[in-house]
């Protein structure tokens, strides 16, 4: 059993926390550190799925409590991966990592190729600058290991790749993350994508599927579910038939250009895996395909700002952490930000909030952590575990476990924690105080008074609130003078400039349809018009008359393909229109007068 083990860091990848063991100990060959971590010289060092968790946990020091399963879940890529496994597929992984072979385990998690997995190492320059000022040494995170993060979720920065590759050259050597390896790097995206609001949110949603296992389904429910949200937005007919044509050009115009480098990163070039996952769910994909698909059906129900429900139940220790058993999510306001409160049947409650301005969701923040906690807690402290180690047994930060064994009245051998407990008195010492604090400070407005004396105005202010909202300051009025945007202004000049782009993209041959997506990519910042579009009433209003339907899209590639086909000289027929249109055999009765038009001898052609 090993005397010293490096303490892990927030979100690092395991192969990161066996390579700075090896540095640390100044280790005389890769042999050697395997020797001590599993007591076998032939574990391969993996960056994804780390095998052989049964021989190094025996050989940690008891008091991390890495178990086989929690290394798998709390420090690989295995959450991630298994997202969107069954419950049969998880166990046998598991069982895999913790003692058994890996041979084939990528292709039945649909990661065969290489391409679909993460080539090199990846880092963010920003959170290696942070490491060194906090921790001294920089490391490798999880997070920025998944395919389909392209931006630090953080920061929103590219990822940069690293000199190490995941391919290594000596598979048995473990390789700390240094200032180094880590200077600079390519860019794993074009820099014009840096912060793009939609490449950040799949980020996020990627980090989601990692710390938050979702409920485990068979792949025929994972597509039933994508149907039902699919029929909810008229992409699918009640009897599950989706309208594919359609579902993959709204899937475009929701992504725009992040689309091209989130599908390149898991080595994909086309859109047939939409048909796997909503219809004929024969095979497993990447989990990358199908958090893209429920980012997209968030859209949809953008009109709700937490989406559709239920919701997952976050409380690690329920037994039940990620299945959707909340039922309804309770919201308010909070300084611009719409704030909801999910609360599970188990007792545990957090919120998330949603600023209005940008729509970023917030990470989940714990509120009430339910009776499994209370009922933990006390047992830990009646066995006299050491802070620390119930910190990481109840999944929370010790100064949490401090504050809550104090308002418990816990005996704990820790110290205890420094709440004070106000004692209700007589307030008359403290009014005549504030009283006399006015007196002494008549130019002063409320927010000053209070923060000269912060002690006494928090004292009545929890105890005397009524009184002390009578006898305060008059608010002051501001005599500042507003600022009125020139929105009205922008308006007319985007309307402009939107009825112009239109106009050219409506006269671009092959045709290409007129969307808003289309005609944000055209300006000089794609994301400005999407996100500001609110506040240019008029310009929302020219762009629902200028963009293009389905129906008269294809109405226009009809006239365009019977042109094409007459200069090259062929018969025109409705079926040889139909594809070289691109269209499929059922279309609407627009579309359909639109090919018997064609086909009509002297019928215009464009």
């Amino acid at each position: 059993m090993l005397v010293y083990f490096p303490e892990p860091y927030r979100d690092e990848l395991l192969y990161s926390l066996l390579a700075r063991y090896h540095r640390h100990v100044g280790s005389s060959s890769p042999k050697q550190t395997l020797d001590d971590l599993f007591g076998c010289r032939g574990v391969i060092a993996r960056l994804d799925l780390q095998g052989s968790l049964g021989l190094l946990s025996t050989h940690l020091p008891p008091r991390w409590g890495m178990s086989p399963e929690r290394l798998a879940v709390d420090y690989t890529l295995f959450p991630y991966y298994l997202a969107f496994q069954p419950a049969d597929v998880r166990k046998r992984v598991l069982r895999a990592l913790i003692g058994g072979s890996l041979a084939g385990l990528h292709l039945l998690l649909g990661l065969a190729t290489a391409a679909s997995r993460v080539r090199q190492l990846r880092f963010c320059p920003e959170c290696v600058l942070e490491m060194e000022r906090t921790h001294g040494e920089p490391y490798w995170r999880r997070t920025h290991q998944l395919p389909g993060v392209l931006l630090c979720p953080d920061h929103g920065v590219i990822l940069r790749s690293s000199a190490i590759p995941s391919a290594l050259g000596n598979r048995h050597a473990f390789i700390a993350a240094t200032s180094a390896n880590c200077d600079c790097g390519r860019e794993v995206t074009p820099t014009s994508l840096e912060n793009d609001e939609t490449l950040l949110s799949v980020a996020r949603a990627c980090r989601q599927a990692l710390e938050f296992m979702p409920q485990a389904r068979n792949r025929e429910k994972w597509a039933a579910w994508y149907r039902s949200g699919l029929i909810r937005a008229g992409l699918s007919s009640s009897s599950g038939r989706v309208k594919q044509n359609e579902l993959e050009e709204r899937f475009r115009d929701h992504f725009g250009v992040a689309l091209q480098p989130l599908l390149a990163d898991v080595g994909l070039a086309d859109m047939s895996w939409l048909v796997v996952l909503t219809q004929r769910p024969s095979r497993a994909l990447h989990p990358l395909l199908n958090i893209l698909l429920q980012e997209f059906l968030k859209g949809l129900a953008s009109d709700e700002p937490f989406g559709v429900g239920p919701w997952p139940c976050l409380n690690p220790l329920s037994g039940h952490q990620g299945e959707l058993l909340v039922e309804r999510v309770v919201t308010h306001r909070n300084r611009g930000r719409i704030v909801g409160v999910f609360e599970c049947a188990c007792g545990y409650a957090y919120a998330r909030n949603v600023d209005n301005s940008s729509g970023t969701l917030s990470r989940p923040r714990p509120l009430r952590f339910g009776a499994e906690f209370d009922r933990l807690i006390r047992q830990l402290v009646d066995d006299r575990i050491g802070i620390r180690q119930a910190a990481r047994r109840l999944h929370v930060d010790p100064r949490t476990v401090r504050l809550r064994a104090a308002k418990l009245n816990l005996n704990a051998i820790w110290a205890p924690a420094n709440v004070s407990i106000p004692v209700v008195c007589d307030s008359g010492g403290y009014r005549k105080a504030w009283l006399d604090l006015q007196q002494n400070h008549p130019n002063l407005g409320r927010k000053a008074l209070s923060e000269l004396e912060p002690a006494l105005f928090m004292w009545l202010y929890r105890h005397d609130k009524e009184w002390l909202v009578t006898n305060q300051p008059a608010a002051k009025v501001s005599r500042r003078v507003r600022v009125v945007s020139p929105w009205a202004s922008l308006d007319l000049e985007w309307m402009q400039r939107v009825t112009d782009l239109a106009e050219k993209i409506r006269h671009e041959l092959p045709p290409r349809k007129v969307t808003l997506a289309e005609i944000c990519r055209r300006t000089a910042d794609p994301t400005w018009l999407s996100s500001h579009l609110r506040r240019l009433p008029n310009t929302a209003a020219l762009l629902s008359r200028l963009r293009d339907t389905t129906a008269s899209f294809q109405s226009r590639r009809v006239a365009w393909a019977a042109h094409e086909l007459a200069n090259a000289g062929q018969s025109l027929a409705v079926w040889r229109i139909q594809r070289k249109a691109g269209l499929s055999r059922q279309v609407t009765m627009e579309v359909e007068a639109a090919l018997e038009l064609a086909v009509l001898p002297g019928a215009p052609l464009l």
